[in-house]
């Protein structure tokens, strides 16, 4: 092709490939269900699926860069927190719904500085 295609000058500045991704990366729904759970369960960054679609990339503040996990799951060693933690202990003591809110509210926030670790 570069024989056929482009003079001697635009041989030293261009050079032709081929690239057979999109022939090979099947239809738009399992690519997305690829996609999704490979956000999900941490393999890939959203900017990973971004490049491999050929669209633009998100900023770090966009969080494109980020490798996240579904919120359901925590590690092992923070499932704990859960159990230790004034929630349960208050709801054995027949807290009312105030104080259960507020139990709530520092579960979420022992949950949010364990992950931030």
């Amino acid at each position: 092709m570069t024989k056929a295609l482009l003079n001697a000058d635009e041989k030293r500045r261009y050079q032709i490939r081929f690239n057979v991704d999109g022939l090979l990366r099947g239809d738009y729904k399992s690519r997305m269900e690829g996609y999704r759970i490979g956000v999900s369960s941490g393999i890939l960054n959203v900017n990973d699926c971004r490049r491999l679609e050929n669209t633009d990339l998100l900023s770090e503040e966009e969080g494109g860069n980020y490798h996240l996990i579904q919120g359901a799951m925590i590690k092992l060693e923070d499932a704990g927190i859960y159990a230790s933690s004034s929630h349960t202990a208050g709801a054995d003591a027949g807290q009312t719904e105030d104080n259960s809110e507020q139990a709530d509210d520092k579960f979420t926030q022992q949950i949010a500085d364990a992950a931030g670790r």
